[in-house]
């Protein structure tokens, strides 16, 4: 029986389907919940007969060789924050999480060289490095805005002074504060030159500041390998998703299948190849000259939000299909037939179930962007 190992979050609904799916397959798809490690999970490396690894926990038991290949692995969410039990003093805990992150940390080179790892864990962790990849899109063929990134006060008071038209900043990844009745979460925004604060606070967090891209729309491009599938969102529709789509619900804006441009498609395939990636989310945006114009490129984004919107494009068959190793296609007789809205119920009923038996998590606040 075919094995897959899934790195994932405890509340992650996205692996949750996707195992349902593959185990309607027959094959045997494991969630490995990082964060459980090590008060709520066992987790053993032997060198006895080869390489074994067992994972123990709330999902039941993996375990296989290492050097035979045995098993395929999701790589969906490492969750490098460790749940160390309370019954520890405060002191103790410092030590567990920090044993437990190096231990964690040394199993990943294993998988990164002994399976198929969608997307390689090094790769991944690379391809997730924004300056990076600006560079790499600029390499595969795409438009980029003119960026700067930096904590120079200066230099920034000069890219908003010369840069033409309006200047967008964004951070590198979403941050939350939590409030006492709600969340705040950073989005990007619009910035003027008297909106930058005291040159202290400029100097203490980083920023990447681009020249704003007037949109016709915006372009959410999936790559399942070398099989792209764009979808049209109408963000210049409302008010609030004007500057940044992800603020408003993506039903609320329209998910239209559109066609990829084939100087995108190559585009996307070099930009692939290049960051070692077998999967990738690409936001586009498409100006009123109808330019495309590389955003950012999320790695393992969400991307089953757009099958469920649009249950005619079959994200979920697309994802699997590349899981199993073949070349995701469509067409009459093609793929496994599995489709978001058989799964996501029972999804939710066992994400249910399982919330309660989770450990809780110290340190973990995952901001999941789509």
């Amino acid at each position: 029986m075919k094995k897959f190992l899934i790195a994932t979050a405890a509340n992650d609904i996205h692996a949750i389907i996707v195992a349902q799916a593959l185990k309607s397959l027959g094959v045997n798809a494991f969630r490995w919940v990082t964060s459980d490690f090590p008060s709520a999970q066992h987790c053993s490396v032997s060198y006895d007969n080869g390489v074994g690894l067992t994972i123990e926990g709330n999902d039941g038991v993996f375990s296989s060789n290492l050097l035979d290949g045995e098993f395929d692995f999701w790589n969906r969410r490492i969750i490098k924050e460790h749940y160390a039990s309370e019954e520890l003093c405060d002191a103790d805990r410092v030590i567990s999480a920090s044993q437990s992150k190096i231990f964690i940390n040394g199993i990943l080179p294993f998988l990164d060289q002994s399976c198929r790892c969608i997307n390689k864990i090094y790769a991944a962790e690379r391809a997730e490095c924004k300056p990076f990849q600006l560079m790499m899109a600029k390499r595969a063929g795409f438009t980029v805005p003119s960026t700067v990134i930096s904590n120079d006060p200066s230099l920034i008071q000069h890219f908003l002074e010369h840069s033409a038209g309006r200047t967008l900043a964004k951070p590198f990844s979403p941050t939350v504060w939590k409030g006492e009745d709600k969340d705040y979460v950073t989005r990007s925004a619009i910035v003027r030159l008297d909106d930058l604060p005291a040159d202290v606070l400029v100097e203490a967090s980083p920023m990447i500041f681009q020249q704003y891209v007037e949109k016709s729309y915006e372009v959410r491009l999936t790559c399942f390998g070398d099989y792209p599938v764009a979808v049209k969102l109408n963000s210049q529709k409302t008010e609030a998703s004007k500057v940044d789509w992800r603020a408003v619900s993506p039903a609320n804006l329209g998910v239209e299948r559109i066609e990829v441009p084939e100087v995108v498609r190559v585009a996307c395939s070099n930009l692939l190849r290049s960051l070692d990636l077998s999967f990738g989310c690409i936001d586009l945006v498409v100006t009123p000259s109808g330019e495309w114009v590389f955003l950012e490129i999320n790695q393992m984004g969400q991307f089953l939000w757009i099958e469920e919107v649009n249950p005619e494009i079959p994200m979920l068959d697309l994802f699997v299909q590349l899981l199993m190793g073949g070349e995701p296609s469509e067409g009459k007789g093609v793929g496994f037939g599995v489709r978001h809205a058989e799964f996501m119920s029972s999804a939710s009923d066992e994400l249910r179930v399982e919330q309660p038996l989770r450990a809780p998590k110290v340190g973990v606040n995952l901001v999941e962007d789509v």
